[in-house]
């Protein structure tokens, strides 16, 4: 079962604030170890580019314009078929 039909079951897991964070904290170590992370010089750095991305999205949100980078666009769910039906 694919995440899209789990969340339409109600069946999704749902992460807690920990391991949100500990899947973030992973996937930021693979990405470092890899040599694909933005490294900063410090982490004020850091802290204030990421303020000035949340101001200018909440400002695009205050004024109604779209967001600067859209969702990438995704296919329609496929239907979900009874346990007794065929999909001919």
């Amino acid at each position: 079962m694919g995440g899209r039909q789990a969340h339409a079951n109600g069946t999704a897991h749902e992460f807690t604030s920990e391991e949100a964070r500990d899947a973030g904290r992973k996937g930021g170590k693979v990405a470092h170890d890899l040599g694909r992370a933005h490294r900063f010089a410090s982490g004020e750095q850091a802290q204030a580019a990421g303020r000035r991305g949340a101001a200018a999205r909440m400002e695009r949100a205050r004024l109604g314009l779209p967001p600067k980078r859209p969702r990438k666009a995704v296919a329609e769910p496929l239907p979900v078929l009874d346990a007794g039906s065929s999909a001919d």
